[in-house]
């Protein structure tokens, strides 16, 4: 008979080597020599776990705990096993047994910090992660872990020592490059993210993701040559690459390269950003831009709702296509074009409930550009495409009596949540910026603001609008109709600006030095809206200076 120490050094040795039935002979060999070892019914359970035989694996944790209930370990390895076996409510509960027996044991700490993460229990998670780099402060995957938890609610400033710290501990691992890198770009230090990206890429040459975030760090840097080279190269390395070709495209589109831009354009509905904003997945064939005499084609909205407004223009020539033209959209936005010939039925978005109307095809706006092959000469054709209602117009005059230029005033967008793209974010100023354009003479301010930022009209100091309308506005058609009495428009990038755009209105647009694709590169004016001109932020300058120019225009008036 072999000796119980040759046993379990021939079933830990079959383990190792992915053996695991002849583990689980070894084992029960070595159980029969001693039988009330819990430490040896662990490891028969871990050897079934590897054979996937749950059953036989709690059987043999429950021994191993039967015979010895304060053992941390026991509840430790049985919580893996149920963690696998999708048993995770289970799972944490083991990992807790295993914790209140021994507070320290940073391993259980780490797997419930992870399965609370995965249910999203956020709070929990960051507890215990936080106990994981209490006991054991170098512990890079738990640094690394609670940095990527931390960042995704928006806390990239107190991410980035933690990374540093893995950084120190592990030079060689690609991922934390990745992960310090984009702290860094959501913190607007893009060097620091071009570096990191940079050192991932050297580390990880064949990795798709490694070369799309340099590229995108070198958007941000406005190295625009460069940023293509690196899409380009992810794309080569994973021709499916959805996230490359889609920064590559919004990069050719922004570069004025829009018959290249647009190829790639459908790539959007492989990210999950976009398909998820999409109002409903309709299992109708894709509208093709060819006729549909005799049947009906859904036009849905996508995105935001500026988005929305930029491509209601090409409605009437949809409508030239053929037959039926139904629109699904917000209900705001219906109350813009419910008076127009070319959409047989509005049709309010409901979030859990699709278009019930029979249709056969169907489309976005957005997909509307590239199925037109918008160039830049013919993007504006169709401006104005947009007026206000001459009864509303009416109801709204009231307000303008003052004498003087009348100006309207949006400051900030809708709130954008943490996670979402560089360009959307900080693309709003503060009222208080604007307070400089009160000192001219002749002017009449005021504001067009909604949502969040309205309230900053209350902050001391900022007493000098007429009036803030936009609480007053129920829909676009009422935003419209106070525009039609306005002489100037000035808004950041948000609905508003693309709204007095399709009325034709003259509007300033106040613009983050990373503006999106379509308000192209270093240009004043606009092929999509020829009454605007945009109003730049230079790289790492502030709206303050966007102001002075503004102000400095008005005074030329």
């Amino acid at each position: 008979m072999n000796s119980l120490h040759d046993l379990v050094n021939q079933a830990m040795a079959d383990y190792d080597a992915g053996r695991f039935q002849q583990a689980v002979e070894h084992y029960q060999q070595a159980l029969i020599q001693a039988p009330t070892s819990p430490e040896l019914q662990v490891n028969l359970a871990n050897a079934y776990t590897a054979l996937n035989d749950e059953e036989q694996a709690m059987i043999h944790f429950t021994q191993a705990l039967s015979l010895r209930s304060d053992y941390a370990e026991a509840y430790y390895n049985q919580g893996l096993a149920l963690a696998k076996f999708d048993r995770n409510q289970e799972a944490q509960e083991s990992y807790r047994q295993a914790i209140v027996i021994k507070p320290d044991f940073y391993q259980a700490h780490l797997n419930l910090a992870n399965l609370y993460r995965t249910q999203g229990q956020t709070d929990l998670a960051l507890g215990h992660y936080r106990t994981v780099i209490k006991h054991q402060p170098n512990h890079v995957k738990g640094l690394i872990s609670l940095a990527t938890l931390l960042r995704s609610q928006g806390q990239s400033e107190d991410a980035l020592p933690l990374l540093a710290r893995a950084q120190q501990q592990a030079p060689g691992n690609a991922e934390i490059y990745e992960h310090l890198g984009q702290c860094c770009a959501d913190l607007c230090r893009f060097e620091d993210a071009r570096k990191c990206f940079q050192q991932w890429v050297t580390l990880r040459p064949d990795n798709a993701s490694a070369h799309c975030c340099l590229g995108a760090a070198w958007n941000l840097l406005g190295h625009y040559d460069q940023a293509i080279e690196q899409y380009s190269q992810a794309i080569a390395l994973d021709p499916n690459y959805a996230s490359a070709r889609w920064n590559r495209t919004l990069l050719y589109l922004a570069q004025g390269q829009w018959q290249k831009g647009w190829q790639d354009y459908p790539q959007r509905y492989r990210l999950d950003a976009i398909a998820t904003a999409l109002p409903h997945d309709y299992p109708q064939p894709r509208w093709d831009g060819t006729r549909f005499d005799g049947q009906t084609l859904l036009v849905h909205h996508e995105q935001g709702l500026g988005d929305i407004i930029q491509f209601l223009r090409y409605l009437p020539q949809v409508k030239q296509m053929g037959g039926r033209v139904l629109l699904e959209s917000p209900k705001t936005i219906l109350s813009l074009v419910q008076d127009w010939d070319c959409i047989d039925q509005g049709i309010p978005t409901q979030k859990d409930q699709p278009v019930q109307q029979p249709f056969d095809l169907v489309t976005s706006l957005m997909d509307l550009p590239a199925l037109f092959q918008t160039t830049e000469k013919t993007a504006s054709l169709n401006v104005p495409y947009i007026q206000a209602h001459p009864d509303k117009a009416r109801r709204w005059a009231h307000h303008f009596t003052q004498p003087g230029r009348k100006i309207g005033l949006v400051w900030a967008g809708g709130a954008v949540h943490h996670q979402r793209v560089a360009a959307l974010k900080q693309r709003a100023c503060r009222l208080e910026h604007l307070q400089p354009l009160s000192l001219i003479d002749g002017i009449c301010l005021y504001g067009l603001q909604k949502g969040p930022g309205e309230a900053e009209v209350l902050e001391p100091g900022n007493q000098f609008l007429l009036e803030n309308l936009g609480p007053a506005c129920q829909d676009f058609a009422d935003t419209a109709a106070v525009i039609s009495h306005l002489d100037l428009v000035i808004t950041v990038d948000t609905s508003v600006a693309h709204l007095a755009g399709a009325m034709g209105k003259t509007t300033w647009i106040m613009l983050k030095y990373d503006a999106d694709w379509r308000w192209l590169l270093e240009r004043d004016d606009s092929p999509w809206y020829p009454s605007v001109r945009l109003f730049r932020q230079g790289r790492n300058e502030g709206w303050p200076a966007v102001v002075q120019r503004i102000a400095r225009a008005l005074a030329e008036l």
